[in-house]
């Protein structure tokens, strides 16, 4: 694999992250160093040593931690499903593998050529062409007949134009009625709203498929009850932050029955 000195970073993206803004500044840190090693892993974007997954006390000296720390912040970071993993246990980035996978099928398009009718050390076949349908046009000369016929033309549409009664202005196009929000949009939105990111316009292209899947078992949780989930959603979220805890949709998950019980955070 081609060495690349630089991979593409994103503050936007790293900064309005959910998931990676409800962690520890040390898992934060932690995940950078991560995503470095990934980089230059012999499987981009892959966290392997030989081919294998290594462990947690390989982790830590590659990242200069402590056991300890390297565990707490790789639970902190399975939890809020920063990264995935292969069959095998790899731990693999989904942004550096699918930019890998752009760039390589972008080096291999530009390895196929160009334009096939542009050779080597031969005219651009299109300039060539141009320049003779110019030089064509600039030999037609105007006749008479072609010129009085012009005229007789022009005259019978300013004719037509001025006894042409006047157009109607268009009518007012009918009021546009807003589509219906299905019951995990509105769910989503709750989880939106409550991360103080309503104004986001970005969020949902981001992260409204990550937080589908939590949104459905909610849904299910409370038989379809729509106002029950967003209340649960709402209280579980404003008891966390209460005592001064991060939280996420698979938290809320984790403390809906409890909630629904009546036996929230007691």
């Amino acid at each position: 694999m081609s060495k690349l000195p630089s991979f593409q970073f994103y503050p936007g993206d790293w900064m309005k992250d959910p998931a990676l803004r409800s962690m520890s500044p040390l898992a934060r840190g932690i995940w950078m160093d991560i995503l470095c090693v990934m980089f230059e892993s012999e499987k981009r974007g892959y966290l392997q040593i030989n081919g294998k997954a290594p462990s947690e006390e390989q982790i830590a000296r590659m990242d200069g931690c402590s056991g300890d720390e390297i565990s707490r912040a790789m639970s902190e970071l399975r939890e809020a499903s920063v990264f995935s993993t292969t069959a095998n246990g790899v731990i693999y980035s989904r942004r550096i593998v699918r930019d890998e996978e752009i760039r390589n099928k972008r080096s291999k398009s530009g390895t196929l050529g160009g334009n096939p009718s542009f050779q080597k050390g031969k005219p651009n076949p299109y300039y060539e062409k141009d320049k003779q349908n110019h030089n064509q046009g600039d030999k037609q000369k105007i006749t008479p007949s072609s010129s009085s016929s012009s005229s007789s033309s022009s005259s019978k549409e300013l004719k037509d134009k001025e006894t042409k009664p006047p157009e109607k202005p268009p009518a007012d196009p009918p009021p546009s009625v807003p589509k219906q929000q299905t019951n995990i949009q509105k769910i989503v939105r709750g989880f939106q709203i409550m991360m103080k990111a309503e104004n986001d316009t970005t969020w949902n292209k981001v992260y409204f498929r990550r937080f589908s899947k939590p949104a459905h078992e909610l849904l299910t949780l409370f038989s379809g009850d729509v106002g029950v989930v967003l209340d649960c959603v709402e209280a579980v979220a404003h008891g966390m932050e209460k005592k001064h805890l991060s939280w996420t949709p698979e938290t809320i998950i984790k403390h809906a029955s409890d909630w629904k019980n009546g036996r929230l955070l007691k």
